[in-house]
């Protein structure tokens, strides 16, 4: 086996350092579960830029003990007997169904919970989802008119941030409705609102 030059050694070291997410993606049993939702293509995903977002219909969202400030905001596990979640995020832990309850969990998730989980197909690691989407729109004041044509909800129209956010009755309804909101005229870009993080200050 060949033995690496310092340089390639550097190298590898750098590049395992900018991207965590990727070194831990086997160990991740959240991420794999979406990469196999992904081939199957058993549920929707979306994009972000050139980022894929993959929807994990059997994961659930539960309140736990908040994370220390000492601990990252995302962190991602495999599960073990001793405890059902796969990862943590923020005071959220996310929890795998069983695989038998795989089919219903999809419909259950989105009108059920406040958030569903999305896993970021580039690091591996999971995002919360709301059932709305973030507007950035060209002409401000045009919020109601937008959510009336999407046919959501309108939360917040902002006249100076041109930033519009719509709310929907399910995540499947805001998904549904993300390629319409891109083509509108109006609209500058469009993406599901996603927690990555919580500020745990008090």
């Amino acid at each position: 086996m060949k033995q690496l030059t310092p340089i390639a050694a550097m190298l590898l070291t750098i590049l395992t350092a900018l991207t965590p997410g990727l070194a831990n993606a086997t160990e991740n049993v959240l991420y794999e579960h979406a990469q196999q939702l992904q081939a199957e293509q058993q549920a929707p995903q979306f994009s972000i830029g050139n980022t894929v977002y993959q929807f994990v219909p059997q994961a659930n969202v539960v309140a736990s003990p908040p994370v220390s400030a000492n601990q990252p905001s995302v962190q991602a596990r495999s599960a073990s007997p001793s405890t059902a979640a796969v990862s943590q995020i923020g005071p959220y832990a996310i929890v795998l169904n069983s695989q038998a309850n795989r089919l219903q969990a999809r419909a259950a998730t989105s009108k059920r919970q406040q958030y569903a989980v999305v896993v970021n197909m580039t690091s591996g690691l999971p995002s919360l989802m709301l059932p709305q989407l973030q507007l950035v729109v060209r002409e401000a004041g045009q919020g109601a008119n937008l959510a009336r044509a999407l046919g959501g909800t309108l939360l917040f129209d902002g006249d100076v941030s041109r930033v519009v956010v719509i709310g929907f009755d399910s995540h499947d309804a805001a998904l549904q409705a993300l390629p319409e909101a891109r083509a509108l005229e109006n609209v500058v870009s469009a993406q599901p609102s996603l927690q990555r993080r919580f500020n745990t200050r008090q």
